[in-house]
């Protein structure tokens, strides 16, 4: 007579139970646990018929190795590790062998063995405590919105897992994410500084008995003296009404004729050559001449010309054009060294020395007025204009005031010439398109300087 056959886990199941499933490899060293597959829908209960299937169940068996085996599962197994795997049907005579916790609610009895990896996944069946086994405790669900961190114990979940050591530098405590952020107070917005006054002057007012000579001078490149003599002409030239000619004494090709936005017809070597013609009609199909009555004489064509212009040919040039212009505005290159500078100083009425808004470009200044007293024209330095130009008086980069101050024994006044988004590019200035407070520091400028030039017969 044969004996039913034994339970994995020490206990028979009743007839209805399918069979158990041998494990794939039977040579494995560690002998892992039986899983129990449910029957094919179409399988009939003959199919799991046994001889004994009519008798009674009988009693568990409890023998030395299922209880060894059982004990190794507790050990080896965490909570809920591994897929889940369908469970058992219902047992009448003894409860399952549950390892780990007690299931939860909603999920599957799970079993898993380290060393096989699991069955296929099948619809799980939910686990039925049987006689004597105490019912799962009720939990309530958490809240939609809460997180809690994984290894870290939910207030909800009396079966999470234990609370692990946390990384200091996640804890929000260390982090002082615990603290409610505080608005940050900034200060009131200040006012817009004001740009300083200029001096004032009615030299612009000033009946003109003979021409006038203006140079614009600077001790380095790029500290706007091509710029201060276009806008300091072109407000001579609309304030009067009368010929305002614009000299470029510059020896490198310098930025005049872009600057003004015309093309040059005749250069001071072509009217040095052709002398006084005893005429402002005749020069007037010789020299280029814009809108606003500004008349252009470059100093060459090309960069060649531009090069070889010189003492002589200024001088030359300059009296063939002299006495049909009342203001004549020179811009000159860098420096005051050289044979040509010394005659253009020399024969201007007043200087105007363009300084840009930095430490070293005020020093170069001022020691240039210095080095004027010094040579000899000392009175020729009192009547120079030194025009600080691109001054933010948001940001101011020196003390006005205090340069004011310093160049005060040594000129005749200190005008400053905002800065203005049109004359950055370094392209064609239009007059009209700068913004009021440039036009009216130009304004400015064409006054003081025409002053102090008309000051000497």
């Amino acid at each position: 007579m044969s004996t039913p056959p034994r339970h994995p886990f020490g206990d028979s199941r009743p007839e209805s139970a399918p069979q158990p499933v041998a494990p794939a490899d039977s040579s494995s060293t560690h002998e892992a646990p039986l899983v129990w597959a449910p029957p094919p829908p179409s399988a009939t209960s003959e199919q799991f018929r046994t001889p004994h299937s009519a008798q009674a169940p009988q009693q568990p068996l409890a023998d030395s190795s299922s209880t060894d085996r059982r004990a190794a599962l507790t050990r080896r197994q965490p909570p809920h590790a591994g897929p889940p795997v369908p469970s058992s049907p219902p047992v009448q005579a003894s409860p399952p062998m549950q390892t780990g916790h007690p299931p939860q609610a909603g999920h599957p009895q799970q079993f898993h063995s380290p060393q096989r990896s699991a069955a296929p996944q099948r619809p799980a069946v939910p686990q039925q405590f049987g006689a004597g086994q105490p019912p799962a405790p009720s939990v309530p669900p958490p809240p939609a919105n809460s997180f809690v961190e994984p290894g870290r114990q939910s207030a909800v979940d009396p079966y999470a897992a234990p609370e692990r050591p946390q990384a200091p530098h996640l804890d929000p405590r260390v982090a002082g994410l615990e603290q409610v952020p505080t608005r940050r107070r900034f200060p009131m917005r200040r006012a817009p500084a004001s740009m300083p006054a200029n001096p004032v002057s009615n030299g612009l007012e000033l009946p003109i008995h003979t021409p006038r000579r203006i140079s614009v001078v600077g001790m380095k490149g790029g500290v706007g003296k091509t710029t201060m003599a276009i806008m300091l002409a072109t407000a001579a030239a609309r304030a009067r009404r009368e010929q305002v000619l614009l000299l470029d004494a510059d020896t490198t090709y310098g930025s005049l004729m872009l600057r003004m936005g015309i093309a040059p017809v005749a250069s001071s070597h072509d009217i040095a050559q052709m002398g006084d013609p005893g005429s402002l009609d005749v020069l007037a199909g010789a020299i280029s001449r814009n809108n606003d009555g500004v008349w252009v004489l470059p100093t060459g064509r090309t960069p060649a010309q531009s090069a070889a212009f010189g003492e002589a040919t200024y001088v030359q040039a300059m009296r063939a054009v002299y006495r049909h212009f009342p203001i004549t505005v020179s811009d000159c290159g860098a420096g005051m060294a050289g044979t040509l500078m010394q005659r253009v100083i020399s024969a201007s009425h007043s200087l105007v020395i363009a300084t840009a808004p930095s430490m070293d470009s005020v020093l170069a200044s001022h020691n240039a007025l210095q080095w004027l007293d010094s040579i000899g024209y000392e009175a020729l330095a009192r009547r120079s204009i030194v025009a600080i130009g691109n001054v933010d008086i948001n940001n101011p980069r020196i003390d006005l005031a205090e340069a004011r101050q310093r160049f005060a024994p040594l000129c005749r006044a200190v005008v400053t010439i905002p800065s203005d988004p049109h004359l950055a590019p370094g392209s064609h200035l239009r007059y009209d398109a700068l913004a009021a407070p440039t036009v009216r520091a130009a304004h400015d400028l064409a006054a003081n300087v025409l002053e102090a030039a008309l000051s000497v017969p």
